[in-house]
């Protein structure tokens, strides 16, 4: 399969969900970067490395691993 020249003539990935019959273009979550959405979703989800950073700079709770 050929590459696409951009994102936005990809069939998958994130330009996939610009045709999906829920996308909200004004939606506020697309005003902000990849980056901000990735992690306020391991916020959200408690994907993160937060829990060993407590533990590691300052020993709150009993073990690193959530």
């Amino acid at each position: 399969m050929a590459r696409a020249p951009n994102w936005r003539g990809a069939r998958q990935g994130r330009c996939a969900n610009l045709n999906h019959p829920l996308h909200d273009p004004c939606d506020a979550i697309n005003g902000i970067t990849r980056r901000d959405q990735v992690l306020i979703f391991r916020l959200q989800t408690g994907h993160n490395r937060l829990k060993a950073h407590l533990f590691s700079k300052f020993k709150i709770g009993s073990t690193p691993l959530c």
